[in-house]
């Protein structure tokens, strides 16, 4: 369950102490000046005044102003400054004070950073294959409807396949309408790693047709092919294998003619020790867990932990961050990378985190004690010794919330709770 930075800004509102909070829809149509709603008849002369008015709905949603009066006999707000236009009959807003709705929003992203690490996500990923050289080899990453990292050739499409999968939450639906190829270039850094190497590139493949699909590499000199697809409609476990006397190109898939195939988990063996695999800057460092799996034909494993002492997490320039091994690790068993990060960043109304009550508890009370300790703006009528004795209430139900709830809330990178 995710909750929208709306849906929060109310909630912390409603329990901030000292805060008056109202929503509602307008009555019928202001003008720049004025806001009408007959539902403000039941507040006195005057209660609004001083407060923040926020237009929810409408043409101008999301704009705030400081209200400059608010008339009972007639259910009137003023704003301050005017509006660029007039707010519409039925149009939704919101009323505040004496903390305004930007200072509420504020809170709620510094408490995002505040309650980590009891509030965070748990995030994995499964497709490092150790020894690979290969780029989005479990095909989990697609911009667009296309696979990261490959290229098409003639006469086939690819789509992202989530039922027929091998490993991981998806694998790439090739499908063929005569003699096709699907490939990876090699960047020029590697080839130069791999030249006279022998290197073996293996791929799970389902077909359900025999010698339609079979694996290739290609150099300098030449193109290696593999044996094709049994046709069992299974997935098979496919390789080629050449040795590299000049610049190694691509390593891909030959369709030999109109199919429909499925692919997953390519990756490549040979050529140098490869010690050290990229992670995604989200990943904080510490409390990183790698796993190696036992059996590389279980996609699932089961995994053994690799001990910390065997590896370093290094954070390099502008945040990218490294696993590095301290020795070399058997090539073509997949690892399980899990770590924590922060919970998502809120930019705009719609941006969500992946909480929900009870979690989200937390995170209102966080923010609470964060507007807590900062003075509402232009007001200085708080008394310090309430406001003092409300943020040590406040950082109690913190305390007691992580103490009884089973934080932190857990997710992984593809969208699976471990």
């Amino acid at each position: 369950m995710t909750t929208a930075l709306s849906a929060l800004r109310p909630m912390v509102a409603r329990r901030i102490p000292f805060e008056a909070f109202y929503s509602s829809t307008t009555t019928s149509a202001g003008t720049v000046d004025s806001l009408v709603d007959t539902s403000l008849k039941n507040y006195p002369d005057g209660f609004w005044d001083d407060g923040f008015v926020r237009l929810d709905g409408g043409t101008y949603t999301t704009v705030v102003k400081r209200v400059k009066s608010h008339a009972q006999s007639t259910g009137v707000i003023a704003p301050l400054a005017s509006w660029a236009g007039a707010p519409g009959s039925a149009v939704a807003y919101s009323l505040y004070n004496p903390y305004s709705p930007d200072q509420i929003d504020q809170a709620i992203k510094d408490a995002v950073r505040e309650a980590y690490p009891s509030l965070c996500r748990r995030i994995e990923y499964k497709d490092f294959v150790l020894g690979s050289r290969l780029l989005n080899g479990s095909f989990e990453d697609w911009t667009a409807s296309n696979a990261d990292n490959w290229t098409k050739g003639s006469n086939v499409e690819d789509t992202q396949e989530t039922t027929i999968v091998w490993h991981g939450a998806s694998s790439c639906k090739l499908v063929a309408t005569g003699a096709a190829t699907y490939y990876q270039s090699i960047s020029a850094t590697i080839a130069t790693l791999l030249e006279d190497c022998g290197v073996t590139f293996y791929a799970w493949v389902w077909a359900d047709t025999a010698s339609i699909i079979r694996l290739y590499i290609t150099d300098g000199d030449g193109t290696t092919y593999g044996d094709y697809h049994t046709g069992s409609s299974r997935w098979e476990l496919l390789s080629v294998t050449r040795t590299v006397n000049n610049t190694m190109t691509r390593v891909g898939f030959q369709m030999s003619g109109a199919e429909t195939c499925y692919v997953d988990d390519a990756h490549t063996e040979g050529g140098p020790s490869l010690y050290e695999y990229g992670l995604s800057s989200t990943f904080a460092n510490e409390r990183v867990e790698v796993d190696m799996q036992d059996d590389a034909t279980l996609p699932e494993g089961p995994y053994t932990p690799i001990h910390p002492s065997r590896y370093d997490i290094i954070t390099l320039t502008a945040g990218t961050k490294v696993l590095r091994f301290k020795e070399l690790r058997t090539s073509g068993y997949h690892l399980r990378v899990r770590g924590m990060a922060y919970l998502e960043t809120l930019t705009t109304d719609a941006s969500t985190v992946l909480i929900d009550e009870p979690e989200t508890g937390l995170l209102v009370e966080q923010a609470i004690a964060l507007l807590l300790r900062r003075r509402p703006e232009g007001q200085t009528t708080m008394d310090e010794a309430t406001r003092m004795q409300w943020m040590q209430i406040t950082e109690g139900r913190i305390a007691q919330l992580k103490r009884e709830r089973a934080f932190p809330q857990t997710r992984t990178a593809r969208g699976s709770s471990w």
